[in-house]
């Protein structure tokens, strides 16, 4: 059929002559979301062309009269908390998100890749640390916790630094409860899973995240059971400083973590950690976003998102699952009709054009800016109409200095509700423990600590109502850890001493100095090469029952000779 002479939005030749399309339009929605429970409905297998679009434009209220939003929801539930927190300290709150179950997981898996590693290793150098280690518990664990969260609001520039001991930047705390090498080497062996069954990459059932799975499982269930949400939730991407390498065996090179939040507190309610993993034929924003409202489906909620994720798909899909969406569009989709594609890129003038698919009900609206500003931005929204809302904005072109402008409700709402991951984010980012480690899975487990602990925060604040910072929150969530620790009656955890009456083997037995035909370039001198002071001596030489490199003469003899060998720059 020829299209020739229509107008830009004019879309009348669409076929629309079905009697069961007319009589489903006239039924209520949430009603046809019920029915589509019994199908199993699955977005797999959702095509564009299975819709049919015909989108009328109207620049105002009074020209193209009122345009009734897609869903009308009511949202009956209570928000706030459901946890009976009643004589709770700030620790119990981080516990409520953290759950104490987890310290017990922690300390037996770490203790089982400690001795994996070391039975893996046999050729560990004998005053390494691994070497001295001595099995953990829950108690401990915690105590672990608390200090990585303390470093997070005295930041150092590197680990080591938290147990100097002269200088103006002395932490002596860190000194009395756990040594240095202790806690190094629990960072080292932490582990949340069975690292032996882990599935190799590329196998069927490779799991990027089995390293923290359990761990993300039992706080995204801690999250589901704690709090209730408010009406509207909003979905964006959390970011660090620090680069989250994608594991090997998959196809990216960056983890990206996507949040649903809170748009009224912050309060994180899940997460998607992303990595790799190819999406669906309806594309990783569609899958991201359908994964994290799934506890959210027929509840009356509104879900704010950003361009990545807005779709006239998954406006779809959500609307038939008794949610709402909103969020700017990227005209270039698929799924938006090429009419609408052909909209110009600046604003002739700053006026409000509203677009509604019949169909559907879906509508879209363009805004034009201020006069410095006057580019094109549009929504696509299944709970609003064509309602503006009139804003006066600061313009240097204005002989005034400001301008009055009209916008539509929906880019105001975006605006207003999008601000909960931002709120969230910056919260858990600006005590986030920085650590040097290229481990993917320990910055995964920092994010998790951050969003209970901020969870904690929120949940503290609103069964309180006290006017209580998070600083000083987070320090009682330290202290309250550790005080954890002190009840139990145990001594802190310490690396213990090596023994006065040990002799290493070195100063014992016959020791004679050969060329190391092995090492396939020199090596430094263990007794006088360092490095940090630029004091860099090289050798071939060695003792070969001690498999070290050793210069001959002076260097061969104390390290034979001397207990502390190291010669001091």
């Amino acid at each position: 059929m020829s299209t020739e002479g229509k107008g830009l939005f004019d879309l009348s030749f669409v076929q629309q002559d079905s009697d069961s399309e007319s009589e489903l339009d006239n039924e209520p929605l949430l009603e046809l979301v019920d029915d589509l429970e019994d199908e199993k409905w699955d977005p797999d297998e959702m095509d564009s062309e299975d819709f049919l679009y015909s989108w009328v434009s109207s620049e105002n209220v009074s020209a193209g009269g009122p345009m009734q939003p897609m869903l009308q929801l009511k949202f009956t539930e209570c928000p706030g908390s459901r946890a009976i927190t009643v004589a709770w300290k700030p620790v119990d709150y981080f516990l409520a998100y953290f759950p104490p179950s987890m310290f017990t997981r922690i300390a037996e898996e770490t203790n089982r890749y400690a001795s994996q590693f070391v039975a893996s290793n046999p050729k560990l150098p004998m005053f390494s640390r691994f070497q001295k280690y001595a099995p953990t518990n829950a108690e401990e664990v915690m105590v672990f916790v608390a200090l990585e969260m303390s470093m997070g609001m005295c930041v150092k520039s590197d680990v080591s630094e938290y147990w100097i001991t002269s200088g103006l930047n002395v932490t002596p705390v860190y000194k009395k409860i756990m040594s240095r090498d202790r806690f190094t080497c629990l960072r080292s062996m932490l582990h949340f899973n069975d690292n032996s069954m882990c599935p190799e990459p590329g196998s069927a059932d490779y799991d990027p995240m089995y390293k923290v799975r359990p761990l993300s499982d039992a706080m995204k269930e801690q999250c589901l059971q704690n709090y209730v949400p408010h009406a509207n939730l909003c979905v964006g991407r959390w970011k660090t400083s620090q680069k989250l390498q994608v594991p090997s065996g998959t196809n990216n090179s960056e983890v990206k973590i996507w949040c649903l939040c809170d748009s009224t507190n912050g309060m994180c309610l899940n997460w998607k950690i992303h990595c790799g993993e190819k999406p669906s034929s309806n594309g990783l924003g569609m899958d991201v976003l359908t994964e994290l409202s799934a506890p959210y489906f027929n509840t009356s909620r509104v879900i704010y998102h950003d361009k990545f994720f807005t779709s006239a798909t998954l406006a779809l899909y959500l609307s038939r699952k008794g949610i709402g969406s909103c969020g700017p569009v990227t005209l270039k989709r698929d799924d938006i009709p090429k009419e609408l594609q052909k909209s110009p890129g600046k604003a002739e003038s700053r006026s409000v054009l509203f677009h509604k698919d019949e169909p559907t009900g879906l509508v879209m609206s363009c805004s034009g800016g201020s006069l410095s500003d006057r580019r094109r931005v549009n929504f696509l929204s299944t709970v609003h109409g064509n309602e503006v809302v009139h804003k006066r904005v600061t313009c240097k072109k204005s002989p005034k200095g400001y301008q009055d402008i009209q916008k539509p409700k929906i880019e105001a709402d975006v605006n207003q509700f999008m601000v909960g991951v931002n709120i969230m984010r910056t919260f858990t980012t600006k005590y986030f423990y920085k650590s040097k480690s290229r481990k993917t899975y320990l910055i995964i487990y920092d994010f998790l600590k951050e969003v209970a602990m901020y969870n904690g925060y929120i949940l503290h604040k609103e069964t309180t109502k006290k006017a209580k910072s998070y600083r000083s929150f987070r320090d009682d969530v330290v202290q309250g850890l550790i005080e954890m620790y002190r009840n139990t009656d145990q001594p802190f955890p310490r690396v213990h001493s090596y023994d006065s009456t040990f002799v290493p083997e070195r100063l014992s037995g016959r020791h004679f100095v050969e060329q190391m035909h092995e090492w396939k370039t020199p090596r430094d001198c263990v007794v006088c090469s360092d490095r940090k002071g630029r004091q860099r001596h090289q050798t071939s030489l060695g003792c070969p029952d001690c498999g070290v490199a050793l210069c001959v003469g002076k260097c061969f003899k104390r390290y034979h000779t001397c207990f502390d060998y190291k010669l001091q720059s």
